[in-house]
């Protein structure tokens, strides 16, 4: 599932606009784990799917989970529980990595000894001098050559490596 999953990521990186990278660069801790969780949420359910739903049935997982609902459907008066195993472990699963991913992005904003690629030290460096340099009427300063450069072909495959 990694090398997918780098796909999408190049891919996101690829579909970037200005004004994404603006949001990115200007924005909270998270700003670029919302951008990704946005645009790749849906095709990394899409390739996760087949890989959980045969973990799951290798295991017995499944016919598990449908013995325990036909007793569960059984009992009179419980409300009717239309639950899918498969598609609940894909969603947790996509939490779950947008949320450790959230968690190393504020760290390597916060901390510039977590910046250990060149291209992330120059881009969080530069969005560090300007967040605390307000520009005319005290709007945070924003380069378009520095988003052009951090969103080269180069050096999106060094990020992405």
């Amino acid at each position: 599932a990694a090398p997918k999953a780098k796909t999408l990521f190049a891919d996101a990186i690829a579909g970037m606009t200005i004004d994404d990278a603006k949001g990115i660069f200007n924005g909270p801790d998270d700003a670029a784990t919302r951008y990704f969780q946005a645009k790749m949420s849906a095709p990394l359910a899409r390739e996760m799917t087949p890989v959980v739903a045969g973990s799951l049935a290798e295991v017995g997982a499944v016919q598990r989970y449908d013995e325990i609902m036909a007793r569960y459907q059984a009992i009179p008066f419980v409300p009717d529980v239309k639950a899918n195993l498969t598609e609940h472990v894909v969603d947790r699963g996509i939490d779950a990595v947008f949320h450790y991913l959230a968690a190393e992005e504020a760290a390597i904003r916060r901390d510039p000894v977590k910046r250990t690629t060149a291209v992330l030290k120059k881009v969080l460096d530069e969005a560090a001098t300007r967040r605390s340099k307000p520009g005319p009427a005290g709007f945070t300063m924003w380069s378009p050559v520095l988003a052009t450069r951090a969103l080269s072909k180069s050096n999106r495959e060094v990020i992405l490596r």
